[in-house]
Formats: C-alpha cells, structure tokens, sequence
C-alpha cells in the first residue's frame, strides 16, 4: 500500500560492480576485480511532496534479513544476488536482482518505493569528477590501506579516488560499517550543497550538463524523470 501518497521514496543504491574496469582504473581506485555484485549501501530517500524536510535511512548491508521467496534469513547486500539467481535457481538476471531488492526493503521498511537509482564504484568516481569535488572534514587524518583513503585531519575538497575512499573506509573507524553509513550521509550532504550552492537545480543549462555527466554512470527506473525530480529538490534548503 502507498501510505504516503504523493510523496516520493527512492531506493539508493550503491553496487560494487566494477566489471567494466580497467586495470588500471583498479589500481587507481585501490580495489580488484569483483566478479559477483553486492549492494554495500542502500538508503532510502523520502522526498515529502510539499517541500517539507526530505529524510534519508540507511540500511546496514550486514543485517539478517527475510529476503521474499528465499527460505531462511539472509544478510541484506545478498538481497540483489539471490535475487538475480532466483535464490540460486536460475540464470543471474541482474534486473529481477533489483526488483528482489526493492521488494526487501519495502517489506523491512513498510512503504512503498516509487524509484530505483543505482550507483556503481566507477559512476561514483566519475560523478564526483563531474561536480568538481565536494568539501568534507575530518576531525583526525585517515590512512587506510584497504580503502585507499589518504586525507589530512582538517578541510579537504576531493573527488573521484579520495571522494570513493571517503565513502568506503570502514576499517579504522570506531563503529566499522555503522561508521561507514555516516560517513556516506554526511557525504551527500555535502554534495547536495555543492550543487545547489552552484545554481544548478534551477538552471536549466547547468541541469542538462550535470546529468548528461552522470547520466552513463547511473541506472533508474523507467519512470524517473530526473528533471521532475530536480524540480521537487529546488525548495530544499541544504539543511533539510
């Protein structure tokens, strides 16, 4: 049931696909070859249809779940696998995967998710390439091996690597994968700001150029207009 009427839900996904990699782009992005695909970060975005704050609710990838029509419980980034192999019966068909996901945090959440969006590691780097980097904080420097993370402790602008790395680490945070969901919150925050801060919502131009950049990078629905979308967004304040 849709019992939140004319708002708007949207599931955000974010997928470790990188199999149209290079090896050098591997290298660069400090990660290997993934040959089955996980969602490492879900969020679901409530956009309310008058204006009013919009609110994101991250999913931790490590939840045990009921994923609908597999037995058992599973964890929540296995949703899109199992679903695509219809829990392990048939041919891996990424596009049921997605639409075994959205069934699963829909029944997590209790409403009802009117758009899908999907991110994978090299459309992330290429999306923060594309706004010129966004500006994040950090109260002490990070180096992380396994991320790739390499930032002093203060203000920095990054993009492209460093703004994968950011949003990556979890080791060497107090809270792991708890952490790693803040980080990624604050992270789009901070990118909401950098685009509205530039005008872009509400020049037509600028619109067209950001999503022409970034429309190769991201998979959606059918029935997302992003235009309409970014029409939805003007009246949000960066705080809300």
């Amino acid at each position: 049931d849709d019992v939140d009427g004319r708002d708007t839900n949207i599931l955000l996904v974010g997928s470790d696909d990188r199999t149209n990699a290079t090896p050098a782009e591997l290298k660069e992005l400090s990660t290997t070859e993934q040959v089955t695909n996980s969602t490492d970060t879900m969020i679901l975005v409530h956009i309310p249809a008058d204006g009013r704050k919009a609110t994101a609710v991250s999913f931790p990838r490590d939840s045990w779940v009921t994923i609908p029509g597999c037995s058992g419980q599973h964890k929540l980034n296995s949703a899109y696998i199992n679903g695509a192999t219809d829990c392990g019966t048939t041919k891996a068909d990424p596009d049921r995967g997605r639409q075994k996901l959205v069934e699963t945090i829909s029944e997590l959440s209790g409403v009802k998710i009117d758009h899908y969006v999907e991110v994978d590691l090299l459309g992330f780097y290429r999306i923060t390439k594309a706004i010129g980097g966004v500006q994040v904080c950090l109260n002490q420097a990070q180096k992380d091996p396994f991320s790739g993370i390499d930032l002093p402790k203060g203000v920095s602008t990054i993009e492209g690597k460093q703004a994968l790395a950011f949003v990556r680490q979890r080791h060497g945070l107090p809270r792991g994968d708890l952490d790693r969901i803040v980080r990624q919150q604050y992270f789009m925050s901070a990118v909401f700001r950098k685009v509205t801060s530039l005008g872009t919502l509400t020049n037509p131009i600028k619109l067209k150029r950001l999503l022409d950049a970034v429309g190769s990078s991201m998979r959606m629905d059918a029935d997302l207009d992003p235009i309409q979308l970014a029409g939805q967004l003007r009246g949000l304040a960066a705080g809300n």
